[in-house]
C-alpha cells in the first residue's frame, strides 16, 4: 500500500476514534466496579448479619485489570478499522461501502465492550462476596452456582455444585479459579455454606 495512502488512513481511523470518544476515564471506571464490589459486601452483611471492609489493594487489582481489558479493546478496534477501511480502499469503494465497513467494526466492538462490562461487573460482585467470606472469620465453604442453560460454558457446567473451603481454587484442566468468572459472560457465582 502506498505510505501516503497509509498515512492518510491511519489520520482517518485516529479521527474516527477520537470522534467516538472512547477513550476510559479510570475513576469513572473504579468507581463502578467498587458499586459492584460494594453490593457483593452488602449481600453478605445481610446474609450473615455483620459489617465488612472494602480491600482497596483488591480494588486498584481489579481496577488495573479492567482498565487492561478496555485498553485491548480499543486497539483492537483501532487495528479492525485500520484494515476495513484499507481494504475498502483498495476495492475502491464508495463512501456508502466504507461506512458499511465501519458500522461493522463499531456493532462488533459494542459486542465486545458489552461482554467486557458483563464479566467485570460479575467479577467485582464475586470478589465483594468472596473477600467479605474470608473478612467473616466464619467457617465458610465456596460453592461454585451456574446459570445452567444452553449457553452455559463447559467450565462451568464442570464447577457447578463443587464445593471447597474457602483458602482452595476451583480447577479446571489445570486452571486455579479463586471465583467466577471463569471466562468471557461468566455468569456464575459463588454462595457460601458454613461447615
Amino acid at each position: 500500500m502506498h505510505s501516503s495512502l497509509k498515512a492518510d488512513i491511519n489520520k482517518l481511523v485516529d479521527t474516527i476514534i477520537k470522534s467516538l470518544n472512547i477513550e476510559v476515564d479510570k475513576s469513572k471506571l473504579r468507581t463502578m466496579l467498587i458499586g459492584f464490589y460494594a453490593r457483593g459486601q452488602t449481600e453478605m452483611e445481610l446474609r450473615f448479619n455483620m459489617n465488612f471492609t472494602l480491600d482497596k489493594e483488591r480494588l486498584n487489582g481489579l481496577t488495573q485489570y479492567s482498565f487492561d481489558n478496555i485498553k485491548g479493546l480499543n486497539t483492537f478496534t483501532k487495528e479492525a478499522l485500520r484494515k476495513e477501511l484499507s481494504q475498502g480502499l483498495l476495492n475502491l469503494e464508495n463512501p456508502s461501502q466504507l461506512k458499511d465497513r465501519v458500522m461493522e467494526v463499531m456493532d462488533t466492538t459494542k459486542m465486545r465492550a458489552t461482554m467486557i462490562a458483563r464479566t467485570e461487573a460479575n467479577r467485582a460482585l464475586n470478589m465483594g462476596h468472596i473477600d467479605s467470606a474470608r473478612q467473616s472469620g466464619l467457617k465458610l465453604h465456596k460453592e461454585w452456582v451456574a446459570a445452567i442453560d444452553d449457553r452455559t460454558s463447559a467450565i462451568c457446567k464442570d464447577l457447578n455444585g463443587k464445593r471447597l473451603p474457602l483458602s482452595e481454587k476451583f480447577m479446571y484442566k489445570g486452571q486455579p479459579y479463586d471465583a467466577p468468572p471463569a471466562h468471557p459472560s461468566c455468569r456464575s457465582r459463588l454462595i457460601f455454606v458454613q461447615v
